[in-house]
Formats: C-alpha cells, structure tokens, sequence
C-alpha cells in the first residue's frame, strides 16, 4: 500500500496570491483615492459615484479572487476541511494583528494603516499563505495544528 502525497499546487497558489495582491491593490487605490475625503470639492453627486466606482473595485476584484479559489467540497474532503480551517485561523490572525498595528500606528501618526476597504484583500492574502503553509507541513510531516499537533 503506498501513501499518499498532498499535492501542494504551487502554481495554484502563486494564482492566488497574484489575486489577493490584485485586490489589495485596488482597495488601496479605492481607500486612496475615491474614498480620501477631498476638501477642494465636495459633490454629493461625484462622492456617491465615486463610492459606487469604489465599492466596484473593491469587491468586484474580491469576488473575482473567491470565485477563482472555490473547492470542489463534495469531492475532496481535504480540500474542504483545509479550507474551513484557514479561514478560520486567517480570521484571527487578520483581526489580532490589524488592531495591534492600527494601534501602534495610530499613537504615532494618528490615522489607521489598515482600513475596512483593504481588509477583505489581505484577509485572502492570509488565507492563501496560512493555507499553503499547512499544506507544506502535512506534505512534509511536521508538526501543526491541523492535524492536532501531531505529525503525519
């Protein structure tokens, strides 16, 4: 009986970490330069198309990148197990470290550093490393957290 290898899909990944740098390009163009507040001119019209063009760019590249990353769940329970796991550590690991470098970057400059609108790109840029991360550990036989702590 032979083992089975996990398939680390290198090129998978390296697809979706270009699509969360993708999006958080975007939101970053998005947090910017359409939703900056501008005190020369103050439309209310230009703001809300300006906040619709936004919010477009915003979850439209978002969207695009969770499509791309969809996981055939009734066929690979791996997959699926691995997937949910990520994101759930990938949520923490977004929220804890965000409000520790808003804080320490609001004491000093006063502004935050990470806002809502570049939260859902980095939340996949997370996703996508912890997730490969994972992978390579149980592909390797080291210890991590999804397998319990125990090694393969």
């Amino acid at each position: 009986m032979t083992e089975e290898k996990v398939n680390l899909h290198w090129g998978k990944c390296i697809g979706h970490l270009g699509l969360g740098l993708l999006a958080l390009i975007c939101a970053a163009f998005a947090d910017q330069s359409i939703f900056a507040p501008d005190q020369e001119s103050h439309h209310l019209v230009n703001s809300h198309i300006d906040a619709f063009i936004g919010a477009i760019l915003i979850m439209g590249t978002f969207a695009f990148a969770l499509w791309m990353m969809r996981v055939p769940y009734r066929k690979d329970m791996f997959e699926r197990r691995l997937r949910n796991w990520s994101m759930t550590a990938s949520t923490i690991i977004l929220f804890v470290f965000s409000v520790a470098i808003n804080m320490a970057y609001q004491g000093q400059q006063g502004e935050f550093l990470i806002t809502p609108y570049t939260m859902p790109a980095l939340w996949l840029i997370c996703y996508v490393i912890y997730s490969q991360y994972t992978r390579y550990c149980i592909a390797h036989g080291k210890r991590n957290s999804f397998l319990d702590g125990n090694s393969c």
